[in-house]
Order: C-alpha cells, then structure tokens, then sequence
C-alpha cells in the first residue's frame, strides 16, 4: 500500500496523520519524536532531518503517493520540497507563511499550496463582497501617493474599495484609520470597472520610459540592411525619427537603404559622414548627452567576434566613451523583449523601458528574477512590473532563475529567436559575459544601458 508521508509534527500535522491510516509522520526534534513514539506505538513515526534523501528514504517515500509539508517554518518546508524532487512524488502539499516564497515552492516541485493568509484574504473578500471583482493587488512605495496616508484619506470611486490590506505577511481590516507604510499590499474590489487613473492613485511612480528623439543607425554596407529594417521598425513603433549615417560617397547604398526605411513608414533622415566611418561615428555619439534622447544603432553579424562588421573591441570602446543606450541590431522583428530584473536604481529604470518597449512592439515582456532575491525592493519592482502590464495588456511571463544571472540569461537568450534583450552595465564581468557570449552564441537584438544613460 502507498504511504502518505507527513514532515513536521504540529497540530496540523498531527490531526492529518490521526485521520489518513496509511500516513507516516517525520518530525525532526529528538525530544518530540521519543515522546510521539511513547504515545503512538502503532504508529509509524521516523525522526530526523527530511531534508535528507536517507531519511526520506527509509520513510518510504520511494512507495508514496503524497507528501505533506506541514512544519512551522516555511525554510524547513521548502528544503524538504527540493530534498523530494528526485523521488517524483505525485502530489506535494505545502503549507507556507510567508507568500513572497510562493513561486519558491512550485519550483521545487509542489504541487498544492496551502497559505493561511491568502486563503483568509480570500475568505473574508467572498463574504464581505460576494459579487466581488478583484482589480489588482498594489503594493505601496514611498513614491505612491497613498504612501503615508490612511484608508479614508484615498479618494476612490463609489463603486471600488479596499477590501483588505496586507502587512508584513499580517492581514488587516481596511479600517479608515490604516495607515499605508512602504510595502504594504492594498487589495482592491470592485462592482465594476476602475480607470486606469486609479491605479495610479494608489500606485503611481512607474511610468515606462522609451528613448523620446531618434535612433542613430550606422549603415556601412548592404549586409546591414537587414539591420536597418529592424531599428526603421523599432522608430515607426516608438514614433521617433531614424537618422541614418552613411559614406558621403556611398550614393547606391543610400538608394537601397531608402527601401526598408520607407517601408517601415518611420520618419528618417540620412547623415553623410566623409572619410573613415567608424572613427567618426565613435566621435558623433560622444557629442550626444546622457539626456538627449539618443539611441545608438549598429549592426553585430550573428557570429559576433567572427564576423566582419562591428567588432566587439569597437562595441566595448563605444560603450565605454558614450552615455546613450546602445542598440546592437540583428535584424529582428521583436516579438519578446527580454530583461533581467534589479531592484537597484538603473534596474529599476530599465525595467520601466522594456515595458515601454513591450508596450510599443506588441511584443511579450519575459522577465528573468534572480531566485535569492527576495528584498522588499525587489517585490516591489515585480509588482510594479505586473502592475503596468495589466494597466497596458501586454503579456508578462516571469521566470524564476535559480544559478548565477548571467549564466541562466545567456542560456534563455540562446532557447529563444525573434528577440531583443535588455541589458545594462552592472560591472566588468557582466561587460565580459553577457554581452559578448550573447552576441558570439545568439542572433537575438541587444539594447544596452549605460549607468548614466538617461533610462
């Protein structure tokens, strides 16, 4: 017969184990386990620490059809979870505490969730609000308007309230006098629609941001017309003008290159530049300030160091002399814009122009998280994220990487085409890594931010 296995002997735990006959109980204190021994003879009870295979192991879990994680703490839960994933248990419920580690557990393979303040939240909202419609849960920064104010001084339409408000992993009765603090969550009801302007009455601060001006793309030869196409499409989306720079002496080029650019329907414009191109488009985009509203173009053949085009000893040069955004073009009609999200300023900052970016191309917004990083900052720029794309509809999918970035962000670039990415400079080993093996490995678009570009 298969065994329901049980970690953690709390109430909870020990009430499921009283009702389900074929249950084993694992409880890990020493002192707990004698006297659970003492009392439950018949019993099959194991003590050590689940979150080792052995000791899974010789509770059987190899012959079971369910695991229970049922401990006080949401770390033990989880390490016993990840201790389990081998053995392919049919079905894992977890209870968790803290809901920020709620994508935590599914990647660790559990299958049911069970969370005390969700499913009170829940509970409460169905029976104060039974035609309820939730809009969005909205997590307070200190650049929300709300952010110092009480429940009754937000001003909210007849038909929308706050049905509850979530602290510190606490949930509260939106009493008028609930003061909203940095990292509060406010669930919003309604009975029907709420404009977009709500949102960011509670909300606010996180407007995307796109380059407002031009694109500067450097045309030096018919291989780069792919390019253009490309960075003449971004322009018409983006609704900015494509200056193109090309030889003075280059007049059929000029002639192809009209082609794309009129096809795209941007607005565009030609630069011509005599003598060496390279040498004095370098010095072009050095005149252009952090707040310009400039973007670079130039295009990287798929082979990256191999290639003949722009090498990427020019690439980090330019990199390293300008403060505009740096668009490596490969010839992609974008259909995912992928970013690694930061709760650092400039992450922040960029962040906010791959949903621009998203919202003007129509494309899919991937956003990769770092598995460790749990800060209340980082939560709020996922919130903020989700936030302005239910606001604008765009699709956002969030992946939870678990390995170092760099090396899980290269390897997502490789598995998807038809792309851009969004990058920025952190340090010289994210210069060294991803920049360079996503354009030796990938055919994927790159847009790179300085620290002081005007993102």
């Amino acid at each position: 017969m298969k065994k329901i296995l049980i970690v953690g002997a709390s109430r909870v735990g020990l009430e499921v184990a009283r009702r389900l006959y074929n249950s084993v109980l694992i409880e890990a204190d020493p002192a707990l386990y004698t006297i659970l021994k003492r009392q439950h003879p018949d019993r099959d009870i194991y003590g050590g620490d689940a979150g080792q295979a052995e000791t899974l192991i010789r509770a059987g879990i190899e012959n079971a059809e369910a695991l229970v994680l049922v401990s006080n703490k949401d770390y033990v839960n989880l390490k016993v979870a990840l201790a389990a994933r081998d053995f392919n248990v049919p079905k894992v419920v977890a209870r968790i505490y803290d809901e920020k580690y709620r994508q935590d557990f599914l990647d660790a393979g559990v299958t049911h969730i069970i969370s005390p303040v969700t499913e009170t939240m829940d509970a409460v909202l169905e029976r104060v609000f039974p035609e309820r419609e939730v809009i969005t849960d909205i997590v307070v920064t200190k650049e929300s308007p709300a952010f110092g104010k009480t429940i009754n001084d937000i001003k909210l339409p007849p038909n929308c309230v706050v049905g509850a408000v979530l602290k510190g992993g606490r949930l509260y009765n939106p009493r008028p006098d609930v003061a909203l603090e940095e990292g509060d969550t406010l669930s919003l009801v309604s009975l029907g629609d709420v404009d977009v302007e709500i949102y960011e009455t509670l909300a606010g601060g996180f407007n995307p941001y796109i380059p407002s001006e031009k694109v500067v793309f450097m045309l030096r030869g018919d291989e780069d017309l792919q390019a253009l196409a490309e960075v003449a499409l971004l322009a018409k989306n983006l609704e900015i003008m494509c200056e193109v720079v090309v030889d003075s002496k280059g007049d059929k080029l000029r002639a192809r290159a009209a082609v794309p650019l009129e096809k795209s329907g941007c607005r565009f414009s030609f630069n011509a530049m005599a003598g060496d191109i390279l040498s004095n488009f370098k010095g072009y985009a050095m005149s252009f300030g952090a707040d310009s509203g400039v973007l670079i173009a130039l295009h990287q053949d798929r082979k990256g160091m191999l290639g003949h085009l722009i090498p990427i000893k020019y690439i980090n040069g330019l990199l390293s002399s300008t403060v505009v955004p740096l668009l490596i073009a490969r010839g992609n009609k974008y259909e995912r814009i992928l970013h690694l999200l930061d709760s650092s300023r400039v992450g922040e900052k960029c962040t906010r122009t791959a949903v621009g970016l998203a919202i003007n191309t129509n494309s899919r917004l991937f956003a990769l998280c770092p598995h460790m990083s749990g800060s209340a900052e980082h939560d709020i720029v996922r919130a903020h994220t989700k936030r302005m794309a239910r606001i604008y509809d765009i699709d956002v999918i969030e992946d939870i990487i678990e390995g170092d970035p760099t090396i899980e962000l290269v390897q997502k670039v490789r598995s998807l085409d038809k792309q851009l990415v969004l990058v920025y400079w952190e340090s010289p080993t994210i210069r060294k890594d991803i920049l360079v093996r996503i354009l030796n490995d990938a055919g994927a678009s790159v847009l790179v931010a300085e620290r002081e570009a005007k993102f």
